[in-house]
């Protein structure tokens, strides 16, 4: 394999703009950046299809439909396999079941000499199934795996036994578009929160996991003691609508306390502008975009200990980690960060620290080429 120069395929078919999604467009662009020659493929007309083109990023389309269908998917594996020919493909680096499978597929249509090596990256918590076929698929038709966190590595379970040990890369963030230095006073403003009030936010995509529902009525024991603390959600809708969050705020009677946006194209002001960021997710969580970037945004973080957040955030270090649905305890931990200021500082200040240090782009794409580049 050429070290010096690699031909890669970054394959993802997720269905929508999710971390994992996000990871593969910055991991092409990156690839591409260090002189790499590498091509994302995404499902047609969807979201990461159309960031990527939205970024300037070139990127092929397969149908990848979600349960495996005959005709659909050998015209993946063949445009795939003939992908790899044209492009001389060194690396194979797919994210998800489907695509994973449909690069096995297209992989093996070559002499073993002539084989790309097959990389999957597993960003779930969810435990992987424990069949004869999942342990032949894990250990020999693939050549390495990556996991985004110890907690992803685990849902391997009794498999890790059986295979070559994932290598563990978290994701990368990047320090400059996620700052400080974007916290926006005009922003604040705007939203109608006071330079006296300290404003705690969630952001996350609108559905249960994310615990939206739990932060909301945490809210309403924090403005007992401080009322003039905001509170604010913004994601992407998914399951639910922002109007159902606006009736869950006014059936508790804090709905002028509580600020409910849509997802922002331009996020990284509105994280810099919180005093306070919540990540109050009942599950998953096997890595955590949002995590990232309120460390490097300077926001000290509440957290339930869920998926990869334990591992990133010591409690009392760098964040407070609190059980998950308990709104109690988040409450308590959040009146913590209000009562105690210099803890705020200190949170923002290390984990400001370890985002550009620790969880870098460029750690994360050295990791990644160590892995690619690999004697097997």
């Amino acid at each position: 394999m050429n070290t010096e120069k690699l031909n890669i395929l970054v394959v993802n078919s997720a269905r929508e703009w999710i971390g994992e999604a996000a990871r593969c467009l910055y991991l092409t662009q990156l690839l591409n950046a260090n002189g790499h020659n590498a091509l994302l493929v995404a499902r047609n007309g969807f979201p990461l299809h159309d960031h990527a083109r939205a970024a300037g990023v070139t990127v092929e389309t397969l149908h990848m439909t979600g349960k495996f269908t005959g005709i659909l998917d050998l015209a993946d594996v063949i445009k795939l396999a003939t992908l790899i020919a044209k492009r001389r493909i060194d690396v194979v680096h797919t994210h998800r079941g489907k695509d994973h499978w449909l690069g096995a597929a297209a992989v093996r249509l070559f002499p073993r000499s002539k084989r790309p090596r097959l990389i999957r990256t597993r960003h779930v918590v969810m435990p992987v199934r424990q069949h004869a076929l999942n342990r032949w698929f894990y250990k020999k038709a693939t050549d390495t795996i990556i996991a985004v966190s110890e907690a992803s590595r685990a849902s391997f379970g009794l498999l890790l036994e059986r295979m070559k040990p994932p290598h563990i890369i978290y994701a990368g963030i990047d320090g400059n578009a996620f700052s400080p230095e974007k916290r926006d006073n005009g922003l604040r403003a705007s939203l109608g929160v006071k330079d006296s009030e300290l404003l705690v936010g969630l952001i996350g995509r609108l559905q249960n996991i994310k615990g939206q529902d739990v932060f909301i009525n945490t809210a309403k024991q924090v403005l007992h003691k401080y009322p003039h603390t905001r509170f604010l959600l913004c994601g992407r809708e998914a399951i639910y609508t922002k109007e159902r969050y606006e009736q869950l705020a006014r059936s508790l009677n804090i709905s002028d306390s509580v600020i409910v946006l849509n997802y922002q194209d331009e996020i990284a002001p509105l994280i810099a502008s919180l005093d306070i960021g919540v990540i109050a997710s009942l599950g998953s969580e096997g890595s955590s975009r949002i995590a990232f970037e309120y460390m490097a945004s300077g926001v000290p973080m509440v957290a339930t200990r869920v998926g990869c957040l334990p591992e990133i955030l010591n409690d009392g270090e760098n964040g407070l980690l609190v059980a998950p649905g308990d709104v109690g305890e988040l409450a308590d931990a959040i009146k913590q960060l209000i009562d105690f200021p210099e803890l705020r500082t200190k949170f923002r200040d290390t984990n400001r620290i370890l985002a550009v240090e620790r969880y870098s782009l460029d750690r994360f794409l050295r990791q990644t080429l160590q892995v690619y580049t690999e004697k097997m």
